[in-house]
């Protein structure tokens, strides 16, 4: 069964974790461009998808996915507000964002479970 306040929290602390490496990319003046994206985009979708199965065994393709959706959406929606930047206007742009948000979050939520499944360990329950 889907536990809501679980993926609150796994939402939640998937922000956190990337806004303090994005913080630290920052700070470091990290000078590559695309490697700095890389690392930033994978630090939001990516935690998304090992929470969603931290915090929700049952359920975790289902979370990862709308996991990745919503912070996809926070994100365009802070980049169309916040900075100025004209997200709406080209919907390849966003049709790109939103499935490398959901192809990296239920990727890495497969390789997490495979992992997890393989070792036969399960994760502290949270």
């Amino acid at each position: 069964m889907f536990e809501t306040k679980k993926f609150l929290q796994a939402v939640g602390l998937s922000l956190l974790i990337s806004v303090v490496v994005s913080t630290i990319l920052g700070l470091v003046q990290f000078e590559h461009q695309m490697v700095f994206l890389i690392i930033q985009m994978l630090s939001f979708y990516g935690t998304m998808g090992f929470f969603a199965v931290v915090f929700n065994p049952k359920t975790p393709f289902i979370a990862s996915y709308l996991g990745a959706l919503i912070i996809a959406m926070l994100n365009i929606l802070f980049a169309n507000f916040v900075f100025g930047i004209w997200m709406f206007v080209n919907p390849t742009s966003i049709n790109n964002i939103l499935s490398f948000a959901v192809l990296t979050a239920l990727s890495v939520t497969s390789i997490t479970l495979f992992i997890k499944n393989r070792s036969g360990e399960r994760f502290a329950d949270v």
